[in-house]
């Protein structure tokens, strides 16, 4: 930062949680059943389509897109990541957590001894 300059350090606080806890299923590629996804894409697909004008090809290319989606849906299990075997961290401790690492990076920024001391006293 130049001495002098008209520039104005901003801090933000964004003070957000991610929910990590119970992550969502995710599709297990490796076990795709290929032959339910056959099967899947015969029942769905029209085999005889009139495609006669612009509109009908997009309409039919948007409903053999979402057909290939329903197929893999019901062909593919889903996996479960395994939960995780530590205890959460309570919500308090993991604010005290950022409340440490924001003043650590502010004391780096500015050198200010007063924000040494605050992390001093919440690292122990």
């Amino acid at each position: 930062m130049r001495v002098g300059s008209n520039y104005i350090p901003v801090l933000i606080d964004t003070s957000c949680r991610s929910s990590c806890h119970h992550p969502p299923d995710r599709p297990d590629f490796g076990r795709t059943d290929w032959a339910n996804f056959q099967t899947q894409l015969e029942e769905l697909i029209p085999f005889d389509p009139e495609l006669d004008n612009e509109k009908a090809i997009d309409t039919c290319v948007g409903n053999f897109s979402g057909t290939v989606v329903k197929a893999l849906a019901a062909s593919i299990p889903k996996r479960r990541l395994r939960d995780d075997p530590r205890t959460p961290i309570p919500a308090g401790i993991q604010d005290e957590i950022r409340l440490k690492n924001r003043l650590r990076r502010q004391r780096q920024f500015t050198s200010d001894s007063a924000l040494k001391t605050e992390d001093n006293r919440l690292q122990s």
